[in-house]
């Protein structure tokens, strides 16, 4: 993979795990775009819901860590 290309790699990874973390539940940045919103949900249905928001926004996060990793992965070495 070309150094330019890694470079931006894990930019965006690293960007990508940061919004996911600070637009959780009570963040500074607002709602993230995957969240389903919870207005008019039954009280009962709301927790299922809003657990599948945090479940995306987990899942954005670990997916913008590996970018990142893989991204800074020193040339030559596979990571584990």
């Amino acid at each position: 993979m070309r150094t330019s290309t890694r470079i931006a790699l894990a930019a965006l990874g690293a960007g990508l795990a940061a919004y996911a973390a600070t637009s959780g539940p009570g963040g500074w940045l607002g709602l993230p775009p995957w969240w389903n919103p919870t207005e008019g949900i039954e009280d009962t249905d709301r927790m299922a819901v809003d657990l599948r928001n945090v479940a995306r926004s987990l899942a954005i996060f670990g997916i913008g860590v590996v970018a990142a990793v893989v991204g800074a992965w020193p040339r030559g070495r596979r990571p584990p």
